[in-house]
């Protein structure tokens, strides 16, 4: 479809299809890992923050990041006090070994 075309241009059919043409353009949401999903946590936390802030920066449901909280509690990754939640020395141990992972994991062809 010509990219100057505008919906507003178009009747409803056209629309349609220009709408799904154009949803079919953008890349697919795919699932998180959950070890994605840990150490977003883990990065957001590293000051300290309140849960709130790791819930919307993590795009986690309450339910999940109570969870998670519990998980990483449970591990000593991560400290809750006075509603504020930090990142231990443990947790900042596990970003930075899962940064090396990383960057190994990029170095092979």
């Amino acid at each position: 479809m010509n990219e100057s075309i505008t919906p507003e241009l178009l009747g409803t059919h056209d629309k349609c299809t220009y709408l799904v043409t154009k949803m079919t353009e953008l890349p697919s949401r795919k699932r998180r890992a959950r070890q994605d999903i840990i150490m977003e946590i883990l990065r957001v936390a590293e000051n300290g923050v309140k849960k709130t802030k790791i819930m919307y920066k993590a795009s986690l449901s309450f339910d999940q990041l109570k969870h998670y909280l519990n998980a990483l509690r449970k591990e000593n990754l991560i400290t809750e006090e006075s509603g504020i939640w930090k990142t231990t020395d443990k947790g900042l141990q596990v970003i930075e070994a899962c940064k090396t992972c990383q960057r190994l994991l990029e170095e092979i062809p």
